[in-house]
This record gives C-alpha cells, structure tokens and sequence, in this order.
C-alpha cells in the first residue's frame, strides 16, 4: 500500500467515526487532513500530509507495508501528531476490521 493511499485510509476511518459521533475537535483536524480538496495527492494543509509522508518514509523506507503494519503505523502517528480526539477515534477502529478493508477495497 502506498503512502497516499494509506493517508486516505486513516482519513476516511476517522472521518467514519466522526460521522457517528461528531465532535469539533475532530472535525476541525479532518478539515486539514481532507485528501480530496485539491487534485494532487497532498491534503488540504499540505503540512498534514508532508508529516505523513515523512514519518512513514522515516519508518518503512521503500518497503511497501501491509495493512496491519498501517493501521499502527497510523495509530502511533497520530498519538504523536494529532489532537486527543482523533486519537479516541482512531481507537474506535478494530484492526481486524482495518484490515477486512483493506482486503474489501484489493476486491
């Protein structure tokens, strides 16, 4: 899974989760995590994403991660770079339920 691929995917489970319980503090970080405001494969703070990148480049090189590597990859990243609540919401996401997307999206 490549890097952009895998921003959208933490993007689209959190934004998932604020859906069923929105709160201002997530929606305000999901505003600048946002991958679909612009056409090129940034977010709409461009900061957002180049910490992304940096950070998973930082931990898997070349090498192309799988979706359980992703999902705490995303989960430590975010511990580091977000605020509290996207934290909570993340936790709200089972990993076997991550991966089953991953699988569902490979279909």
């Amino acid at each position: 899974m490549n890097i952009y691929k895998s921003f959208v995917y933490m993007f689209y489970a959190l934004d998932a989760i604020y859906d069923e319980c929105p709160d201002e503090e997530l929606g305000n970080y999901l505003s600048g995590l946002n991958p679909f405001l612009f056409d090129d494969e940034s977010s709409a703070n461009p900061a957002e994403y180049e910490e992304f990148e940096k950070c998973c480049i930082n931990q898997f090189g070349d090498k192309e991660p799988v979706a359980s590597e992703i999902y705490e990859f995303c989960r430590e990243y975010l511990a580091k770079n977000a605020p509290e609540k996207a934290i909570e919401a993340f936790d709200k996401i089972e990993k076997d339920e991550w991966i089953e997307s991953f699988k569902e999206e490979d279909k």
